[in-house]
Formats: structure tokens, C-alpha cells, sequence
């Protein structure tokens, strides 16, 4: 099968996010199983090509906007089409809709379109209205200026306001032959937001390829002191405002607990004020026992999930995180978001424990209780790990994925 994914996100490379680790990971799963594998992206840098091995070439652009790479990466894809002389079938994300111009110009190539998170339900998912203080702050120094003040939180993203009229991503959605989603929920959510049948988008988790790093890892340090770890961007999606409201709590009755922040820092509710500043500011009594890493790499997650206790994935909403896999297949006990699909990764009071991401008592009652009992940190993340190695093997997935494009392709053929 000859088969072309496109994707603005690849590593290695800027930004690279759970879409470019998606298409990392099938890439080279299809290609081991001897598909001829083609994949478009963007650099920031140069034009490039890699032949990464005889099944699997890697074709980029230099365009380090999202928003104009449908359109760069098109001639890129004109010519390798000629050459690899038609591919069978297309992949790309919803997200920003990537492969919109290469399917208007080949519309009778079969188009997967794989759901991640659509551009409004992010927006929705960030949407956090000032604090009050900031509001009244604001305002009285406009007036103080003598100018009327904007009242910026009137324009913020509203469901309500939403028109996927106006949505690219909706409207590319329509044009593809085959819609799937790795989270059972994200499904649901687009069917009622875009009008689609849900039964028309097909539930395929993502392929995971387990580090075997990962499994070396222990259960628990063998320090006295309690690590409880955040992975992922400090924004307010991922439900870093709650994780940093249980912070006092905790300390309350754990002076041995450390609180360690894995990612980049966003901006925070106080304008003008990283997210990492003003949890700093914020809680600066607990300074001595927080600590933020910024983005690193693999082997960096890798050396801080070796003495952590308990990771922490509070977010407002997640599709299907790696994060939370790789803190299974580490064996770690989990708290995590009773909303998207860390619901179906964690099974509660088996696997892990599921929290109301809008609930900062309920988070801190769940941290405690994982402090109080190392017995139930092992068994939970003993059973964590099995679930990740039994239920999301990494063949068994890509199979069906093949599966999959192989009905497509078969459907448009049979169609003419």
C-alpha cells in the first residue's frame, strides 16, 4: 500500500505535540510492516528529504506557519504523487485541516481524517475568565488614562457563538472518506457540535510503542520524600489552575511533598504573567518545594518519572494523552480527569483514580489518599502498566488501522 501522511507536526522538529507523535508512531509501525510510507511536514529551516529507510521517506517544507501549510506543502505533494505514481490513500489531522488543498486537487484519492482535538473545542477548553481583582484593575486603569476600557473577556470563545459554518476544519471534515477518533468521548462531542453521526466516526485508539526505558522504571523511589509530577503544557486546559489550587492542601499535611512541574509555560490569568510566574507568586510560601522544568526531552521525562510517586493529569479535557501512557507503562499511580479519554485509558479505583477536573477537593482528597497508601500506589500502577501492554499493543492497533484503509480504498474503488 502506498500511503501518504501529511502533517504540519513531525519530529523531530518545533512544537511537536501529541498529532506529530501520532504520526511518528504509524509511520514507522506501517512502514516496519512494509508499506511504502510517504510523509509530508513543514521545517523552520529548509526544504528537506530523508529516505529514513527503504519504506519510509520523509518529505518537508519550509514553512513555520500552520495556518499557510496546506497550501505549501501541495506542490511537494503534486510531485511525489507523479512519481510514487498515485498513493492509495491520505492521512491527516483534523486540526487546521491540513490536507484541505491536497484534497481539492486530488479528490478521488481516498482521505482518512483522524480527529485530535478540533481548533474549537481547544479555544472552549481554554476559555477562563479573568479573576476579578484583574477585571477591576483593568478597567480603573483605562478610566485612570482616560480612555473606555475594552472589556477583552466580552470576545473570548462562546459554544454558543460557535458557527462551524465558518469552521475550515468541519467543513474539510466533509470531504473525507473515512472520520476516526482515538477517545470514544471526542467523538461524541464533535457529533453534537458538528451535526455528524456519531456512528460515522470510527473509534481506533492510537498506536503505542512502548519504550522498553519506560518498563525499567520502578514503581516507587526509595526516597522518604513524596514527587508528585505534572506533565504537559502549564495551561488552563490541562488543569494547571487546580493543580496548583491543591498545592496548600497538601502541604497542610505533608511537609515532605514536592510538587514538579514537565512543560512549557503558557500565559496565565494575570496578563503579562507566565503561567509558571504566577504559580510562583502565587504560593511563593511553598517555593522551596516546587519545581519547574520547562520543556525537556525524553530521556530528561524519563530520569523524572524514575522518582516520581504520583503523576497528576488534571485537565479541564484530554483526547488521548501520551503523557498518561507513559506514566502507565512507568507504573506510576495516576490521578487524572474523569472527562475525555483518559476515562477509557484508567479504570477507577483499579488502574488509577478519576477526578472531577473542576473539583480542587477532589483532587487533593485523591493526592492524599495515594500519600497515605504506597500500597495502593504499587497496585495501581502495577495494574496501569498491564492495561497499557494488553490493551493498546502496538501491532494489534496498526493492524486494524490497515484494515481500515484497506476498506476505504476498496469502498472509493468499488464506487468508481
Amino acid at each position: 500500500m502506498k500511503i501518504a501522511l501529511v502533517t504540519f507536526e513531525y519530529p523531530p522538529g518545533k512544537n511537536v505535540g501529541g498529532i506529530g507523535t501520532y504520526f511518528y508512531q504509524i509511520a514507522n509501525g506501517l512502514s516496519n510492516l512494509k508499506h511504502q510510507v510517504v510523509v509530508f511536514s513543514s521545517s523552520e529551516h529548509d526544504d528537506s528529504f530523508e529516505i529514513i529507510n527503504d519504506f519510509l521517506t520523509v518529505i518537508r517544507v519550509k514553512e513555520k506557519h500552520r495556518n499557510n501549510f496546506s497550501k505549501s506543502i501541495l506542490p511537494q505533494f503534486i510531485q511525489w504523487n507523479k512519481k510514487i505514481n498515485q498513493f492509495d490513500i491520505i492521512e491527516g489531522p483534523e486540526y487546521n485541516a491540513d490536507t484541505r488543498e491536497i484534497k481539492k486537487q486530488f479528490p478521488k484519492i481516498p482521505l482518512v481524517l483522524k480527529f485530535h482535538t478540533p481548533t474549537f473545542w481547544v479555544d472552549y477548553l481554554n476559555t477562563e475568565p479573568p479573576l476579578a481583582q484583574v477585571k477591576i484593575r483593568f478597567i480603573l486603569g483605562a478610566l485612570f488614562k482616560l480612555k473606555i476600557p475594552s472589556l477583552y473577556w466580552k470576545n473570548q470563545f462562546s459554544l454558543t457563538k460557535y458557527n462551524k459554518e465558518k469552521d475550515i476544519e468541519y467543513l474539510h471534515s466533509l470531504e473525507a472518506d473515512l472520520l476516526t477518533s482515538p477517545c470514544l468521548d471526542l467523538s461524541n462531542i464533535i457529533s453534537i457540535n458538528w451535526k455528524l453521526n456519531k456512528e460515522s466516526i470510527v473509534h481506533i485508539p492510537n498506536p503505542y510503542e512502548i519504550k522498553k526505558e519506560l518498563l525499567d522504571i520502578k514503581s516507587e523511589n526509595q526516597s522518604n520524600k513524596i514527587v508528585i509530577t505534572f506533565i504537559g503544557r502549564l495551561e488552563i486546559r490541562k488543569g494547571i489552575l487546580l493543580m496548583a489550587e491543591v498545592i496548600p492542601t497538601i502541604f497542610k499535611k505533608n511537609k515532605d511533598v514536592y510538587f514538579r512541574f514537565i512543560g512549557s509555560s503558557d500565559p496565565s490569568p494575570i496578563p503579562n504573567l507566565s503561567m509558571q510566574e504566577y504559580i510562583l507568586k502565587k504560593y511563593k510560601r511553598f517555593v522551596k518545594n516546587l519545581e519547574f522544568t520547562g520543556r525537556i526531552s525524553f530521556e530528561e521525562i524519563l530520569l523524572n518519572l524514575s522518582d516520581t510517586n504520583i503523576c497528576i493529569f488534571p485537565s479541564k479535557w484530554e483526547n488521548f494523552p501520551n503523557v498518561c501512557l507513559e506514566a502507565m507503562a512507568a507504573s506510576k499511580a495516576i490521578v487524572a480527569s474523569q472527562f475525555g479519554g483518559m476515562a477509557e485509558m484508567l479504570q477507577n479505583k483499579k488502574s488509577g483514580l478519576l477526578v472531577d477536573p473542576n473539583n480542587s477537593v477532589a483532587l487533593a482528597e485523591s493526592i492524599q489518599y495515594l500519600i497515605d497508601n504506597p500500597n495502593k500506589r504499587l497496585e495501581y500502577g502495577q495494574n496501569a502498566r498491564d492495561k497499557v501492554l494488553t490493551e493498546y499493543s502496538y501491532e494489534k492497533i496498526l493492524n486494524k488501522q490497515v484494515e481500515l484503509y484497506n476498506q476505504v480504498i476498496n469502498k472509493t474503488n468499488s464506487n468508481g
